[in-house]
């Protein structure tokens, strides 16, 4: 497995992502307390999947280094809006915890093209919103809206909490700007934290 640093270098390598500012945003984000920290050189720790998957969201935003944390912190602790609709051995907590599950999963895939479901995980910023989408076999597809505690809140009683409008005002972008991961990517992400690009 890779050190932090090298997943960052990787993972702007692979989406063609700017390798100076992933470094930066890493740094930022390993400073702030979000990315595995320890010794340096030959005994610098390994990075994990929950590194990986807030590396991702960092730069699916295009985060700037002083609000990185911030940035990531938000979007990393949105909740399934239904839990109960999760579907068997996909139950995560958090939208970091979900992604972290899905690169795990996606890490014992072939990249090549072993049969996997069809996994699409999409952020939208401009509305504090993200969805996870799982298709299944027969195409039975499972849809997972996540977003803010509150709103989950909101979605089953009222009213419309001014944290959301909060969290999708900091980040003032169109809505065709939806930036999206799928399984084939996921793999990839994958591959990259086991530290095999095979």
């Amino acid at each position: 497995m890779p050190t932090v640093p090298v997943l960052a270098d990787a993972l702007a390598s692979a989406f063609d992502f700017d390798a100076s500012k992933a470094k930066s945003l890493s740094r930022f984000m390993r400073e702030g307390g979000l990315l595995t920290t320890g010794a340096r050189g030959v005994n610098a720790p390994q990075a994990t999947t929950l590194d990986a998957a807030r590396l991702l969201i960092a730069m699916m935003l295009n985060s700037k280094l002083p609000t990185v944390v911030e940035d990531v912190k938000l979007i990393g602790q949105f909740v399934p809006l239904r839990p109960e609709k999760l579907p068997a051995g996909f139950k995560p907590d958090t939208l970091e915890n979900g992604l972290a599950l899905l690169i795990d999963y996606a890490a014992k895939m072939d990249a090549n093209g072993v049969k996997m479901e069809s996994i699409a995980f999409r952020l939208q910023p401009y509305k504090a919103m993200a969805n996870i989408e799982i298709v299944k076999g027969k195409g039975k597809s499972v849809s997972i809206d996540l977003s803010l505690p509150d709103v989950r809140k909101w979605v089953i009683s009222g009213p419309f909490p001014d944290t959301y409008r909060e969290a999708y005002s900091r980040f003032p972008v169109g809505f065709y700007q939806e930036p999206m991961i799928t399984e084939k990517e996921l793999v990839l992400v994958g591959k990259l934290v086991m530290g095999s690009d095979q």
